[in-house]
């Protein structure tokens, strides 16, 4: 059985063999799965490429941020728990960090108590296959510097909430059999990283530090970010004086049932053009692509195949029926 695996021996391959280390950098790295939130560090703070190496698909840079008596590295991750994890050990073994701080989107498991606050993991159940190399078999494995997260936020005066999380590579396998089941041992979010990467962590001996945040555009209990949300500030813009509409899914979170519904609103109750862009981060792009389609969109960003997916958009191979009622 995978779950009795683990085999606290070194490795036959190390990071160390494959990636030369690089000296005099900080101890310290910001892990986010987001391009947005990549681009806008990359726009507001002061940076520099602090290494770059080598990948199957492509090279990864980490870039190094010194502003305001911090200095820190910064990359972008791949998501699940198995790319993740395989990202952090060669950033460790390329930069020497030891200390690393995650932060990304989360689904909601119970969505009173998350609403409008961040979500500190407390402990992860283990249904990904990456934690089961790295630690003993247990059903849950706990999230160490929870504590150390949640009075840092509370210090900030930021609303947050702390609890256990589901983490799972299967995404299109959340079954709502297993949801009640995580629910009722007391898990209020479910991610797709948290447990592999504190696993990672533990074995190695690195700190690892996490919060999430949610969103739903369709969830009728979320009265902040909701579709009155998004045509209001439509409607800013056209009175401003925009002439097409241009909706931005930079991490690729929006979902197939919430794009058909906010598309089909923007165009009946906005009336001008939209265009849609969307990357694969969640694998749904192309599912997505294709709801806002249906729903009338105008133009949407597609990519060969060859480069599509991931951090790219949907491939065009994927969407070319539907697509071509776009007028782009």
């Amino acid at each position: 059985m995978i779950h009795q695996n683990f085999d606290p021996d070194e490795g036959i391959i190390s990071p160390q063999m494959l990636i030369e280390r690089v000296d005099g950098l900080p101890d310290t790295c910001v892990i986010t799965f987001s391009k947005t939130v990549l681009d806008h560090a990359l726009t507001h703070y002061p940076h520099r490429t602090a290494c770059a190496y080598p990948a199957l698909n492509g090279e990864r840079t980490i870039w190094r941020i010194a502003d305001r008596g911090q200095d820190m590295l910064l990359y972008m991750s791949p998501i699940t728990s198995a790319g993740a994890g395989l990202a952090l050990e060669q950033a460790a073994a390329v930069t020497g960090a030891t200390r690393f701080v995650l932060f990304g989107s989360c689904g909601a498991l119970d969505q009173q108590l998350t609403e409008g606050r961040l979500i500190v993991p407390t402990a992860a159940y283990r249904d990904e296959g990456l934690s089961y190399h790295y630690a003993p078999p247990d059903d849950y494995i706990t999230i160490r510097n929870a504590g150390f997260v949640a009075r840092t936020l509370q210090r900030l005066d930021l609303p947050h909430v702390s609890g256990r999380v589901w983490t799972t590579d299967a995404l299109f396998r959340e079954t709502r059999r297993n949801m009640e089941r995580r629910r009722n041992e007391g898990c209020i979010a479910v991610d797709m990283e948290c447990a592999g990467l504190q696993a990672v962590c533990d074995f190695r001996g690195y700190e690892y530090y996490t919060f999430f945040y949610t969103g739903d555009l369709l969830d009728p209990a979320r009265s902040k970010y909701d579709l009155k949300y998004y045509l209001d500030r439509a409607k800013e813009l056209k009175s401003a004086g925009a002439h097409v509409l241009g909706l931005k899914d930079m991490a690729g979170l929006l979902k197939p049932a919430a794009a058909r519904v906010l598309v089909k609103a923007l165009k009946q109750e906005i009336g001008l053009p939209v265009h849609f862009h969307t990357h694969d981060t969640s694998g749904a792009a192309a599912a997505t692509v294709l709801a806002a389609c249906d729903a009338g969109v105008d133009a949407v960003d597609a990519a060969m195949d060859a480069f599509s997916g991931r951090y790219s958009a949907a491939p065009r191979r994927w969407t070319p029926g539907r697509a071509a009622r776009c007028r782009r």
